[in-house]
C-alpha cells in the first residue's frame, strides 16, 4: 500500500484486528480512502475477536458496505453506523471465465447434492451433510469440495483441498442442487455461484 499509493483500499470482512491494523494504518498514511466490507456482521469464529474489535475498525473506514439489509442491520445495531452502503453481492464474473473441469462422477439415475468452500469451518454444516451422506437419501448422492471436504464419509465423493476455479464451477455445474446448512450465516458467494451455474440453493 506504501509503496503503490493507491487512493482507495477495500478490505473484505473483519478477520483478526490486530493483522488488519497495518492495513488501516498504511492506508491512512498514504490518503487512501478506506472501503469496507462486512459480508456478516456475526462473527464465525473466537478467533475474530468480539464486536468491540469490529466496531473500532468500522470507526476507521470511510465507506462501510453490506451485502444485504440483515447485515446492515446488524452493523448499525451493533456498531453504531448507519450509512452502510448495500450492494448485493455479485457474481463472480472473473471464476466464470473459466472453463470447466467436471468432476468424476459415477454414472447412475442419482441427483447430486454438492457441498462447496472451506468446508473445515463448523458453521457450514459439513456435519449435517455428512450425516446425509451416512443415513442415504434415496435418489441422491452426495458431493463435497474443498478444504476440510472429509475423505472417509460412506455415500459421500469428496474432492479434498483447495479447488482451482475449474475445477469448483464444473462440481457446482454438476450438482443438482448446492447445500447450505450454514447454523452462523447470513449470505454465501456459493449460493450465488449455483444461481449462476444451474444449481439450485438449499439453504437453513
Amino acid at each position: 500500500i506504501r509503496d503503490a499509493r493507491p487512493a482507495v483500499v477495500v478490505v473484505h470482512n473483519y478477520v483478526i484486528p490486530p493483522l488488519e491494523a497495518p492495513v488501516y494504518d498504511a492506508a491512512r498514511a498514504v490518503g487512501a480512502r478506506v472501503v469496507v466490507v462486512v459480508h456478516d456482521d456475526r462473527l464465525h469464529t473466537p478467533l475474530a475477536g468480539t464486536r468491540a474489535g469490529l466496531r473500532a475498525e468500522l470507526r476507521r473506514a470511510d465507506v462501510v458496505v453490506a451485502h444485504s439489509r440483515y447485515v446492515a442491520n446488524g452493523i448499525e445495531h451493533h456498531c453504531g453506523r448507519g450509512d452502510v452502503t448495500l450492494v448485493p453481492h455479485p457474481a463472480q464474473r472473473g471464476m466464470l471465465r473459466h472453463e470447466r473441469v467436471l468432476p468424476c462422477l459415477p454414472a447412475g439415475p442419482q441427483k447430486w447434492a454438492g457441498h462447496f468452500g472451506v468446508l473445515r469451518r463448523r458453521y457450514k454444516g459439513g456435519d449435517v451433510v455428512e450425516d446425509l451422506a451416512r443415513r442415504g437419501v434415496p435418489g441422491w448422492s452426495f458431493l463435497a469440495v474443498g478444504v476440510g471436504a472429509p475423505t472417509d464419509v460412506p455415500g459421500l465423493r469428496a474432492l479434498p483441498g483447495y479447488a482451482p476455479p475449474g475445477t469448483l464451477l464444473g462440481a457446482v455445474s454438476a450438482a443438482d442442487v448446492t447445500l447450505a446448512p450454514y447454523d452462523r450465516a447470513t449470505q454465501s458467494g456459493v449460493v450465488v455461484l449455483a444461481h449462476l451455474l444451474g444449481s439450485v440453493p438449499v439453504a437453513s
